[in-house]
């Protein structure tokens, strides 16, 4: 009680958790997904998410995605169990939930929590973040639902409303009417890339000098890095200059700079935005697309 921690809020997060996926479980079900597949596909759904708050929660990566969903990982086995509702049901749950992760809040959540536990208050900080989502949730819903029926969804964003559906319902048609074979070559790849990750993380956990780790292995090919590389060399460059010349004393005379500019750009983001929905001026582009 003294230093406002909850000691019940591990236990209140794994319910959370626990029920959020029964609900996506039963939902699945329902829409016509056999229990095993569901089963399968939230796994892997979660060991996703999992290393995506890793990556970002060590990296910093502001913009992230997938290498790959589920279903791109199961279907090196074949996809003969898909029928069409089966495989509908797991695209469309996919596209709308697993597909584009590229600024997902469990990475936020735990940077959250990670600077709080420097100061032992998190329980402000957890009303804070469940405030956030909350607000978030109903004003991005309402915006969203009258931008599309005010100016036509298919005028505004071409991925949204009509490349993303129209992916996963062709990619579903093709697992249940011509199905994929099981895929030697890619197993392999996954096979020698699994290996490699691990030599990396390895590596870079026993030896001081190695410069190498296995997030550049896993994020290299994703789009997001090929938006936003440049900004990651820059990055790097500059921490590993201020620590060749200064030291870990440099950096931590450094680290306020730095995170002023993060802090600076996102309070012109936040204040162009407003700026433009009070005037009608369009607002710069701040954040990669």
């Amino acid at each position: 009680e003294q230093d406002g921690l909850c000691p019940t809020a591990p236990l209140w997060a794994i319910a959370a958790t626990c029920g959020g996926s029964a609900g996506l479980l039963i939902w699945m079900r329902l829409a016509g997904v056999p229990w095993t597949l569901a089963a399968i596909v939230l796994g892997l759904f979660a060991l996703i998410l999992l290393v995506l708050t890793r990556i970002v929660a060590e990296a910093g990566l502001l913009f992230v995605q997938t290498p790959f969903i589920p279903t791109d990982l199961m279907a090196f086995w074949g996809t003969g169990y898909f029928t069409r509702s089966s495989a509908g049901a797991t695209l469309l749950a996919q596209v709308v939930l697993m597909h584009d992760p590229r600024e997902h809040v469990m990475p936020a959540m735990a940077n959250a929590y990670a600077i709080a536990g420097m100061s032992r208050r998190r329980l402000p900080v957890t009303s804070a973040i469940l405030l956030a989502l909350l607000v978030g949730f109903c004003v991005s819903f309402v915006s969203s639902l009258w931008v599309n029926y005010r100016f036509g969804a298919i005028t505004l964003d071409q991925y949204g409303p009509s490349m993303a559906p129209t992916w996963s319902l062709d990619r579903a048609l093709q697992y249940a009417e011509t199905p994929l074979q099981v895929d030697v070559g890619c197993i392999q790849g996954l096979t020698v890339g699994s290996v490699l990750a691990g030599v990396l993380l390895y590596l870079r956990a026993h030896l001081v000098a190695w410069p190498l780790g296995p997030i550049g292995l896993v994020m290299g090919s994703t789009y997001a890095m090929g938006r936003i590389w440049f900004a990651v060399f820059i990055g790097w460059l500059a921490k590993a200059t201020v620590i060749r010349f200064g030291g870990l004393p440099g950096y931590r005379r450094a680290l306020p700079f730095f995170l002023g500019l993060l802090m600076g750009e996102g309070i012109f983001g936040g204040g162009a935005a407003i700026w433009g929905m009070l005037t009608g001026v369009t607002a710069p582009q701040f954040l990669p697309n």
